[in-house]
Protein backbone atom coordinates (compact mmCIF):
# COMPACT_ATOMS: atom_id res chain seq x y z
CA UNK A 1 0.00 0.00 0.00
CA UNK A 2 1.04 3.22 -0.82
CA UNK A 3 0.82 5.77 2.30
CA UNK A 4 1.64 9.00 -0.05
CA UNK A 5 -2.28 8.30 -0.71
CA UNK A 6 -2.84 9.62 2.53
CA UNK A 7 -1.07 13.22 2.56
CA UNK A 8 -4.66 15.34 2.21
CA UNK A 9 -5.12 14.16 5.53
CA UNK A 10 -1.65 16.14 6.70
CA UNK A 11 -3.04 19.37 5.02
CA UNK A 12 -6.11 18.86 6.92
CA UNK A 13 -5.10 18.22 10.75
CA UNK A 14 -1.67 19.71 10.16
CA UNK A 15 -0.10 16.45 12.02
CA UNK A 16 3.20 15.07 11.12
CA UNK A 17 3.29 13.47 8.10
CA UNK A 18 4.65 10.63 9.75
CA UNK A 19 2.94 9.95 12.38
CA UNK A 20 -0.34 10.06 10.81
CA UNK A 21 1.05 7.97 7.88
CA UNK A 22 2.24 5.09 10.63
CA UNK A 23 -0.95 5.09 12.27
CA UNK A 24 -3.68 5.52 8.84
CA UNK A 25 -0.88 2.11 7.88
CA UNK A 26 -1.64 0.20 11.14
CA UNK A 27 -5.24 0.93 10.75
CA UNK A 28 -5.52 -0.11 7.74
CA UNK A 29 -3.69 -3.22 7.60
CA UNK A 30 -4.09 -3.96 11.69
CA UNK A 31 -6.12 -7.89 11.56
CA UNK A 32 -9.07 -8.10 13.44
CA UNK A 33 -8.95 -11.84 15.01
CA UNK A 34 -13.34 -12.44 14.70
CA UNK A 35 -13.45 -14.95 18.21
CA UNK A 36 -11.29 -11.89 20.34
CA UNK A 37 -13.64 -9.00 18.11
CA UNK A 38 -17.09 -10.61 19.27
CA UNK A 39 -15.49 -11.20 22.59
CA UNK A 40 -14.92 -7.68 22.97
CA UNK A 41 -18.10 -6.59 21.17
CA UNK A 42 -20.35 -8.85 23.21
CA UNK A 43 -18.79 -8.43 26.31
CA UNK A 44 -19.66 -4.26 25.99
CA UNK A 45 -22.90 -4.56 25.08
CA UNK A 46 -23.40 -7.03 27.65
CA UNK A 47 -22.03 -4.87 30.03
CA UNK A 48 -24.38 -1.73 28.76
CA UNK A 49 -27.32 -3.70 29.22
CA UNK A 50 -26.12 -4.09 32.98
CA UNK A 51 -25.93 -0.92 33.58
CA UNK A 52 -29.21 -0.49 32.48
CA UNK A 53 -30.41 -3.39 34.15
CA UNK A 54 -29.22 -2.18 37.43
CA UNK A 55 -30.76 1.39 36.40
CA UNK A 56 -33.78 -0.17 36.21
CA UNK A 57 -33.80 -2.13 39.74
CA UNK A 58 -33.27 1.60 41.12
CA UNK A 59 -36.04 2.91 39.52
CA UNK A 60 -33.31 5.17 37.96
CA UNK A 61 -34.33 3.97 34.13
CA UNK A 62 -37.47 5.99 33.21
CA UNK A 63 -35.39 9.38 34.11
CA UNK A 64 -32.79 8.11 31.64
CA UNK A 65 -35.60 7.28 29.10
CA UNK A 66 -37.25 10.18 29.38
CA UNK A 67 -33.84 12.51 29.10
CA UNK A 68 -32.40 10.13 26.29
CA UNK A 69 -35.90 10.60 24.00
CA UNK A 70 -35.86 14.45 24.72
CA UNK A 71 -32.27 15.42 23.89
CA UNK A 72 -33.67 13.78 20.72
CA UNK A 73 -36.24 16.34 20.22
CA UNK A 74 -38.52 13.15 20.87
CA UNK A 75 -41.95 13.52 23.17
CA UNK A 76 -40.74 10.82 25.42
CA UNK A 77 -43.37 7.71 25.02
CA UNK A 78 -41.59 5.01 26.65
CA UNK A 79 -42.50 3.68 30.44
CA UNK A 80 -40.20 1.53 31.61
CA UNK A 81 -41.82 -1.33 33.32
CA UNK A 82 -41.71 -3.19 37.07
CA UNK A 83 -37.58 -4.49 37.59
CA UNK A 84 -37.70 -8.55 36.86
CA UNK A 85 -34.98 -10.13 37.28
CA UNK A 86 -35.47 -12.98 34.76
CA UNK A 87 -36.20 -10.38 31.94
CA UNK A 88 -33.02 -8.68 33.02
CA UNK A 89 -31.08 -11.73 32.89
CA UNK A 90 -32.37 -12.59 29.82
CA UNK A 91 -31.88 -9.23 28.43
CA UNK A 92 -27.97 -9.60 29.10
CA UNK A 93 -27.42 -12.78 27.39
CA UNK A 94 -29.40 -11.87 24.43
CA UNK A 95 -27.09 -8.74 23.69
CA UNK A 96 -23.81 -9.98 24.60
CA UNK A 97 -24.72 -13.25 22.28
CA UNK A 98 -25.76 -10.66 19.28
CA UNK A 99 -23.04 -8.59 20.18
CA UNK A 100 -20.46 -11.39 19.81
CA UNK A 101 -22.15 -12.55 16.52
CA UNK A 102 -21.71 -8.68 15.21
CA UNK A 103 -18.41 -8.84 16.53
CA UNK A 104 -17.40 -11.75 15.10
CA UNK A 105 -18.78 -10.74 11.42
CA UNK A 106 -17.69 -7.26 11.55
CA UNK A 107 -13.81 -8.71 12.24
CA UNK A 108 -14.85 -11.16 9.13
CA UNK A 109 -15.99 -8.22 7.00
CA UNK A 110 -12.34 -6.40 7.97
CA UNK A 111 -9.85 -9.03 7.11
CA UNK A 112 -11.57 -9.98 3.40
CA UNK A 113 -11.61 -5.86 2.77
CA UNK A 114 -8.05 -5.88 4.22
CA UNK A 115 -6.83 -9.57 3.76
CA UNK A 116 -4.13 -7.99 0.74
Amino acid sequence: MELGKFRWIFTLTGAKADIVEVLLAFIIVMHLKPHNTGVAVGAFVGLVHVGWSVLAGLGLAQGLADFIAKVHMIKPFITVMKFDLGAAITLVIVTAVVGYAFGYIFALVWGRLYSR
